[in-house]
């Protein structure tokens, strides 16, 4: 799978999920996305590894 196959990404700092604020603005996101287009990953899973690549990021 390459970046360019994939939908719209939206990649957060694993740390900052802790914070209820944010966690309370990715629900908000997921539930206004009616086109499920819009995913969710933590920066230091294996799933960001291709938009950090992408993004020059290493």
């Amino acid at each position: 799978m390459t970046v360019s196959t994939l939908l719209t990404p939206i990649a957060f700092d694993n740390r900052q999920i802790i914070s209820g604020l944010f966690g309370e603005g990715v629900k908000w996101v997921i539930n206004m996305d009616k086109y499920r287009k819009i995913k969710f990953c933590c920066l230091q899973s294996k799933a960001a590894e291709p938009y950090l690549e992408y993004c020059g990021v290493t």
